[in-house]
C-alpha cells in the first residue's frame, strides 16, 4: 500500500481574526510552545429504547509520561416486568463488549432491573501521539506537501484527468475535488470544494461527545470531526479551535492519531479512501489497481 498526502487546510474563524493571525494561524503555535499536558475525550451513548442504554467510553493521554487510559462502562435499567415480560422469560442475555469486562447480570431490585459491564485499560507506553505537538505546530504554519502521487496511484490519476477532461455533471463530485494544471494534471487537493460540500459532524441526538488537548497552561484546544455527507470525500477534515479561534485542517497524520483515539467519533482515513476509490472506480467504469491488489 502507498504512502498517503498530507493535506493541509487552514480557514481563520473572520476577516477580523485574519488581521490578528499574520503568520498563518499562530494561534495554535502559541498554544503548542506552552506545553502540551494531556488530551481527553469522552463519548457517551443512550438509547431509551434499548433497556435505557448509558453507553461510555473515555480515553485519557498524558504527553509527559506517554500513557494512555481507556475507560468503558455500559447500564442497561429497566422495569423488571419489561426486562422479562412480565416474567414469562428470562432477562435477555447481553454480549460483553470486551473479553476481560466486569460485568453483573440482570439483577431485580424493588422492581427494577439492572444489567453493568466495565471494563478499563491502561498503556505505559502509547506512541499513537508523540510527535503531536510537532504536527500542530507545522499546521499551524501552513505547510503542505503537494506530491499528489502520494495520495493517488497513477492509473488512479489519469482516470480522474479523464473524468476532469470530459467535465460530465454526472461525475463532478469526483474531479471536484481536485485541482489542475492547463494540461488537465492533477497538482492538489481542491479544500474549498470539500469544506463547501461538508460540515462539522452532526451527531445522533442519543449521541455526545467531546475532545480536546490541554496545554500546561490550562488552555484547551478542541477537536470536531469535518467531512463531507456523502461517502466520496477523499480526505476528512478536522476543526481545531480555541475560544473564538478556529481552523480546519485536512491532514492524514492529524486523522490517523484522532482515529486511534477517538474511534467512534473520527473514521478511519483508510477506510475514507477506499470509499473515493470505490467511487471513482464507479464513476469511471475502471477496475483500479489498488482495489484488485487489496482484493
Amino acid at each position: 500500500m502507498r504512502s498517503i498526502i498530507l493535506i493541509i487546510f487552514f480557514i481563520p474563524l473572520a476577516s477580523s481574526a485574519l488581521d490578528e493571525l499574520p503568520d498563518e494561524n499562530s494561534w495554535l503555535n502559541d498554544f503548542v510552545k506552552q506545553g502540551l499536558r494531556s488530551a481527553y475525550s469522552k463519548w457517551t451513548y443512550t438509547d431509551p429504547a434499548d433497556y435505557n442504554r448509558e453507553e461510555i467510553k473515555v480515553s485519557y493521554y498524558d504527553f509527559e509520561s506517554n500513557s494512555y487510559h481507556f475507560e468503558f462502562s455500559l447500564k442497561h435499567t429497566a422495569d423488571w416486568s419489561v426486562v422479562t415480560k412480565n416474567g414469562t422469560v428470562d432477562p435477555p442475555k447481553m454480549v460483553k463488549h470486551y473479553a476481560s469486562s466486569k460485568v453483573s447480570q440482570w439483577t431485580n431490585f424493588e422492581g427494577k432491573g439492572s444489567y453493568t459491564e466495565n471494563y478499563e485499560r491502561a498503556i505505559p507506553n502509547w506512541l499513537y501521539f508523540v510527535g503531536m505537538d510537532s504536527l500542530l505546530v507545522m499546521l499551524s504554519q501552513g505547510k503542505v506537501d503537494p506530491a499528489i502521487n502520494k495520495l493517488l496511484w497513477s492509473d488512479e490519476q489519469k482516470l480522474i484527468k479523464k473524468l476532469y477532461a470530459a467535465k460530465k455533471s454526472t461525475q463532478a463530485y469526483i474531479w471536484n475535488q481536485f485541482l489542475f494544471d492547463h494540461k488537465d494534471d492533477i497538482i492538489g487537493i481542491n479544500t474549498e470544494y470539500l469544506i463547501k460540500n461538508g460540515e462539522s459532524r452532526k451527531f445522533d441526538s442519543r449521541m455526545t461527545y467531546e475532545m480536546y488537548i490541554e496545554n500546561k497552561q490550562g488552555d484547551r484546544l478542541k477537536f470536531i470531526p469535518y467531512s463531507s455527507s456523502a461517502d466520496y470525500a477523499i480526505i476528512d477534515g478536522v476543526q481545531v479551535s480555541i475560544n473564538n479561534r478556529k481552523a480546519i485542517y485536512f491532514n492524514e497524520s492529524l486523522n490517523k492519531k484522532l482515529h486511534r483515539f477517538s474511534p467512534e467519533v473520527f473514521r478511519n482515513p483508510q477506510k475514507v479512501i477506499n470509499s473515493f476509490l470505490l467511487a471513482l472506480q464507479e464513476a469511471s467504469g475502471k477496475v483500479l489497481e489498488r482495489l484488485s491488489v487489496e482484493e
